[in-house]
């Protein structure tokens, strides 16, 4: 399946080029067969040994909105998908997350958290990766929330990530459900995984 590892470095492109790349292995990745990987590295271990996937945070999405564990309550289930700007396999899932989240599924949102906004060495956002994270949600019409983390998402739930993307499955009370998702999945297989989270859910 399609990811980006964190051992990898890229180098930078202009967003136009991105999205133009991006396409090509959209039209790739449309016609493999995605199979859900799972080990979840420490962060995900940390959180089931907690309980909560994220613990409190407080971060703010692409208006300056605040953003915090309470947007799980909305839900009795949510995708949380983790992207990076420079990551082409996790921009080619995006229309697809934003279909089955057009989809209104009872219960289900879908929210996104772009890892690469947040520049440690500062603590800050940083402003040209935010540039074309904008660019990318303007030009595939993204509706759903997109986070840009705080500290304490950074070093917490995404502290020990390996590969993008890495999608997580969280409950109305901030328990993980199931096992992270690593790699790009096609709308076909996220509607079929995420069918099985909401029972698993309900159980």
């Amino acid at each position: 399946m399609p990811r980006c590892s964190m051992k990898t470095s890229w180098k930078m492109i202009t967003a136009a080029v991105l999205l133009s790349v991006v396409m090509l292995l959209a039209a790739c990745s449309a016609e493999t067969p995605q199979a859900a990987a799972t080990p979840a590295a420490a962060s995900a271990a940390s959180a089931e040994e907690t309980g909560a996937a994220t613990g409190t945070f407080s971060a703010v999405d692409f208006d300056g909105e605040e953003v915090t564990e309470e947007i799980f309550a909305q839900a009795d289930l949510t995708l949380v998908n983790v992207w990076a700007t420079w990551c082409g396999p996790c921009i080619s899932e995006l229309p697809g997350l934003e279909a089955i989240s057009r989809s209104n599924i009872p219960g289900f949102q879908v929210v996104g958290i772009v890892y690469d906004l947040y520049d440690p060495a500062t603590g800050h956002v940083d402003a040209s990766a935010f540039e074309t994270a904008e660019y990318i949600e303007a030009e595939l019409s993204l509706t759903y929330t997109n986070i840009i983390p705080d500290k304490t998402l950074y070093e917490g739930l995404l502290g020990s990530l390996q590969a993008f993307p890495t999608t997580f499955f969280v409950n109305s009370e901030g328990y993980l459900v199931g096992d992270p998702v690593v790699g790009s999945q096609t709308e076909a297989s996220w509607e079929q995984i995420i069918g099985e989270r909401l029972s698993e859910s309900a159980a």
